[in-house]
């Protein structure tokens, strides 16, 4: 009989587990896997000491107040997604997925109740059914739990690898230097990183079985936590990153992406005239399945079947919330005339989210119809009677505006009554057919010296005097673009996590990127998921709304990146 065990790799990673209302303690979930080519039982036992206290033992006691060992199967995985929800189930999902293409067999250690600041040893031993235990570790790890915000970031790579970039956090709290590490990705493997503190430890992170002590990966987050006590550091002012020296004492080296995220919604009064929809009681207008259709029973793209994929605007506004991550939202008189007539609780959410800097109101136009196409009269009303419809609902109207089909022309028709308009200083357009087939007629101003000039700025249109939002073909595209894995994982499209990590790296110190504004924008039915976007059009339904959130969630957990409004 064969058998192969491991702990700390990319499926049996350790983990913190915090409890609701207590800040002194957290538990520790140590994983086990184990392949073999019998399916005879083993036995898994771990060995943890505290605060370097005698060795205590931990099986499959249930009873035993220390902790208890528990075998991770399928069929547990499933319970675990079924009444705990899909956060709760992500520590397990590469489990799963070797359970089923391996046969892999997991167990879970869980020490519940352990006091923060605590040095933790711990040593596992799996039993195969005759013959000699086979050991793992010992193992060190300190548990902590700090928290970073952008003022702790002390450095990031100076160097054009994006894939091997990284950004560097420091803070010196209880005792401790807490480090964390943030790279592109973490999702498959151990990252290939060395975080050393010359004359004192060393972590080669690919290597677990020569670490010092345990750092924390999430593998979700794409992070990297390690704490170092002061005793274990001679010299505590440098460290170095792969070879790249930093010194903790210097100035920080830092610098944010920058993002605004612009939804832009609009509804015609045609809405008006649809059925109502009688999968609820009471039945749903238009409107209000088009807010929030929690059993998916509605599209309004025809030829689209609808399979029960809860969707709507209201999920979109939730994820904003949720995650504190500020937004401009587009409204037209016709999709304002509906909310205000059939969702009140709605927009009294959308009013206290524009009072507290959440939210900032967008003017699309009284019908959101398309200047180039009408004379000055017509355009100028549309512009005035929108923002003073959105004034009237909303209490407020930002300087933006928002071209339906990002349609415009330097021509007097359109250009007057926006240079007229008061409330008009900025306007928003595609990049790629806005900026890139006239970029040869820019004029950088000062200060615009060794910047790789492109789309991702504010500009302002020579002839206008307005300022212009270019949309970014990749964050359009990609924000919804996820695979499947990243979404349940949590996580924003790889192609946008180098991009962003290329962004920030690259703007420290007045770099190229300096200055930039990465704008994202598209129908708000997109990632909604309802309207053009709903059904399964594309040969099955698509999860927008929950490939949006994941990229939110992704992008909430990095302070370096900055989502800005017109404010």
């Amino acid at each position: 009989m064969a058998f192969t065990t491991w702990h700390s790799e990319i499926d049996t990673l350790p983990r913190l587990r915090r409890r609701a209302g207590d800040p002194a303690t957290a538990d520790l979930i140590l994983p086990v896997g184990v392949w073999s080519d019998s399916p005879e039982p083993y036995r898994v036992t771990v060995d943890v000491a505290a605060a370097r206290a005698p060795w205590l033992r931990i099986g499959g006691n249930a009873s035993n107040a220390t902790g208890v060992v528990t075998p991770v199967t399928a069929d547990r995985i499933a319970e675990i997604r079924r009444t705990e929800g899909a956060g709760a189930v992500r520590p397990y999902l590469e489990m799963e997925r070797r359970i089923r293409d391996s046969g892999n067999l997991y167990w879970e250690a869980v020490l519940p109740g352990l006091p923060l600041d605590t040095e933790i040893g711990y040593r596992i031993a799996v039993r195969p059914p005759a013959g000699t235990a086979t050991w793992l570790g010992p193992y060190t790890l300190h548990l902590t739990d700090p928290s970073f915000g952008f003022d702790d970031v002390v450095a990031m790579a100076a160097h054009d690898e994006i894939d091997r970039s990284w950004i560097l956090y420091h803070r010196h709290a209880d005792g401790f230097h807490h480090l964390r590490l943030d790279l592109t990705d973490v999702s498959t493997a151990r990252p290939d990183v060395t975080i050393a503190f010359p004359g004192g430890p060393s972590y080669a992170l690919a290597r677990p079985w020569t670490l010092p002590a345990m750092p924390i990966i999430d593998p979700f987050a794409d992070t990297i936590r390690l704490s170092v006590p002061d005793a274990g550091l001679p010299d505590a002012r440098r460290v170095e990153i792969n070879g790249e020296p930093v010194d903790l004492t210097a100035p920080p080296r830092r610098a944010k992406a920058r993002m605004m995220f612009v939804h832009y919604c609009i509804q015609g009064l045609n809405d008006l005239f649809e059925l109502p929809n009688k999968e609820y009681t009471p039945y749903r207008t238009y409107m209000q399945t088009t807010m929030r259709d929690e059993k998916g029973t509605y599209s309004s793209r025809p030829n689209s079947a609808e399979h029960g994929e809860e969707d709507g605007y209201a999920l979109t506004l939730d994820a904003h919330r949720e995650f504190g991550i500020p937004h401009l939202w587009t409204f037209n008189g016709g999709v304002l005339s509906l909310i205000a007539q059939d969702c009140p609780e709605d927009l009294a959410r959308i009013r206290e989210d524009i009072a507290a800097g959440l939210l900032s109101p967008t003017i699309a136009g009284f019908g959101g119809h398309r200047l180039p196409y009408y004379q000055d009269e017509t355009n100028r009303y549309a512009i005035g009677l929108g923002a003073d419809m959105m004034r009237a609902v909303l209490g407020t109207a930002n300087p933006v505006y928002y071209l339906d089909q990002r349609l415009y022309k330097q021509d007097p028709n359109v250009m007057r009554p926006l240079m007229e308009a008061d409330a008009i200083r900025y306007i928003v357009l595609d990049g790629s057919t806005a900026f890139a087939p006239y970029r040869s007629t820019a004029k950088p101003g000062a200060g615009a010296e060794g910047r790789f000039l492109d789309h991702a700025y504010l500009w302002q249109d020579q002839v206008s005097g307005l300022y212009v939002l270019f949309i970014d073909d990749d964050l359009r595209e990609q924000m919804v673009g996820n695979s499947h894995e990243e979404q349940v994982r949590g996580e924003l499209a790889l192609s946008l996590r180098r991009k962003l990590m290329y962004f920030a790296t690259r703007s420290t110190g007045g770099g190229i990127r300096a200055g930039h504004l990465l704008v994202y924008s598209d129908d708000a039915d997109k990632a909604s998921g309802n309207g053009w976007f709903d059904g399964d059009y594309s040969g099955s339904e698509i999860e927008y709304n929950d490939k949006f959130r994941a990229s939110l969630e992704w992008i909430a957990a990095h302070p370096w990146i900055e989502a800005v409004t017109d404010n």
